[in-house]
């Protein structure tokens, strides 16, 4: 869980998702999709927090192709 956690579409999971989740169940009440909601994000909340972002590896190609003069190499670092 911690290996997925620092990629950003996963650090955007939010309450809703967890609800939706557990209330596929049907064997569930309201409040324990409640409860077992909760429960689910605050350890999601709690291992996202523990983990930096994942750097975004796309995004330092394409900053380094443009700063790349047409004909010239750059040493990257």
């Amino acid at each position: 869980m911690k290996a997925i956690a620092g990629t950003q579409d996963l650090r955007n999971i939010d309450r809703q998702k967890f609800v939706d989740l557990v209330s596929s169940r049907t064997d569930l009440s309201k409040k324990d999709v409640k409860r077992i909601a909760d429960q689910l994000e605050s350890v999601w909340r709690q291992v996202v927090d523990q983990q930096a972002p994942q750097q975004d590896r796309m995004g330092e190609l394409l900053d380094y192709l443009k700063s790349v003069q047409p004909g010239r190499q750059k040493q990257m670092s």
